[in-house]
C-alpha cells in the first residue's frame, strides 16, 4: 500500500472531525484567522463529526469538516487533492449553499450568521499570488479598507506553495504539517519535537494508519477518485461536442459488458438510478 497522505481528505476529516480531537481542530482553525489578523475562537460545537459508517459505498461524496464557534459563525474546512481555477467558483458556490441553508424561507436574515471556508489545497490555484494562504472578503472596490460584511470569509491554502524554510507561524507549520507527515524528514521531526499540538496530530494520525478498516477505505477512495478523474477526462475527450454528461454516458455504456452498475457508477460518478436507466435504454 502506498504512503497514506495526511492531506487525503479522509485523513483530514479523522484528525480535525472528531470531539475527541476538537482541540487540533481549533489550533488549525485558529493558525489560520491569525495568520490573517482574524479574531480567535474560543469554542467549537462539531455539525458533522467523523463517522466511519459514512463511508461506505460513497466514495466520491464530499468530505468536510463543520463546526460552529462560540459567537455562532459557521466554520467549515475542506481539501481538495487536485482542481483548476474553476475551483474558486465552486468554493463560492459552497458558501453560498452553507449560507443560505442557516434560514428557512420564512425566517428573517437578521438570524443569518458568518460562514468562513478554510480551502486546504494541494494544487496551485492563483497563479497570480505568490504567498501561500489567501483570504478573501467582500470589500469596497475604490475604498479598500471599507469592508461589506464579515459573513463572507474565503480562504485558500495551497500547500504547493510552502516552502522548506517556512515554518514561523502557527500556519506554516499547521502546512508543512501536512505536507510532511508520513514522513521522517528533518522538518517532520523538528515539528514533533517543538509543537505539542502537532505532536498530537501525529498520534491521531497513527491511529488512522493502524485501523485496518480506515486504510481499507482510504485507499478504495483514493482508487474511486482517481478513477472518476480518469473517466471524466475521457468522457470530455469524447462528449465535447455533445455536453460532460452526455460524454460521461457514453463512457459508461461501453463498460456495460465488462461492469456492473454499481462499478460503473462507481467509476463514472454518475447515480446508480442514471445507470441503470442508462442499461435498460440499451437493451
Amino acid at each position: 500500500m502506498e504512503q497514506i497522505r495526511a492531506y487525503s481528505d479522509i485523513v483530514v476529516k479523522y484528525l480535525l472531525g472528531r470531539e475527541e480531537t476538537k482541540d487540533i481542530l481549533l489550533s488549525f482553525i485558529n493558525a489560520v484567522m491569525a495568520d490573517s489578523d482574524l479574531d480567535l475562537i474560543r469554542s467549537l460545537e462539531l455539525k458533522n463529526p467523523f463517522n466511519i459508517q459514512d463511508f461506505r459505498g460513497d466514495k466520491l461524496s464530499i468530505l468536510d469538516v463543520k463546526a460552529v464557534d462560540e459567537t455562532g459563525r459557521v466554520m467549515d474546512i475542506e481539501i481538495q487533492s487536485r482542481g483548476d481555477r474553476s475551483f474558486a467558483n465552486r468554493s463560492l458556490y459552497y458558501w453560498s449553499k452553507l449560507y443560505s441553508s442557516q434560514i428557512m424561507e420564512a425566517e428573517t436574515y437578521k438570524k443569518l450568521k458568518p460562514v468562513c471556508c478554510i480551502n486546504l489545497l494541494n494544487f496551485q490555484l492563483l497563479d497570480e499570488i505568490d504567498k501561500f494562504h489567501s483570504c478573501y472578503v467582500l470589500k469596497e472596490k475604490e475604498e479598500p479598507d471599507k469592508i461589506l460584511t464579515d459573513h463572507l470569509i474565503l480562504h485558500f491554502i495551497e500547500l504547493p506553495k510552502v516552502r522548506a524554510n517556512m515554518r514561523n507561524t502557527p500556519l506554516e507549520m499547521w502546512s508543512q504539517y501536512f505536507i510532511n507527515e508520513g514522513g521522517e524528514n528533518t522538518i517532520m521531526k523538528t515539528l514533533l519535537k517543538d509543537e505539542p499540538i502537532i505532536q498530537r496530530a501525529h498520534n491521531e494520525f497513527k491511529k488512522f494508519t493502524e485501523d485496518e478498516r480506515l486504510r481499507d477505505i482510504y485507499e478504495s477512495r483514493l482508487k474511486a477518485q482517481r478513477d472518476h478523474a480518469y473517466f471524466m477526462e475521457v468522457a470530455r475527450d469524447e462528449g465535447i461536442e455533445q455536453g460532460i454528461e452526455q460524454g460521461i454516458e457514453q463512457v459508461a455504456a461501453k463498460l456495460f459488458d465488462i461492469l456492473d452498475d454499481e462499478a460503473i457508477s462507481e467509476k463514472t460518478g454518475l447515480s446508480l438510478d442514471h445507470v441503470r436507466g442508462l442499461r435498460a435504454r440499451q437493451k
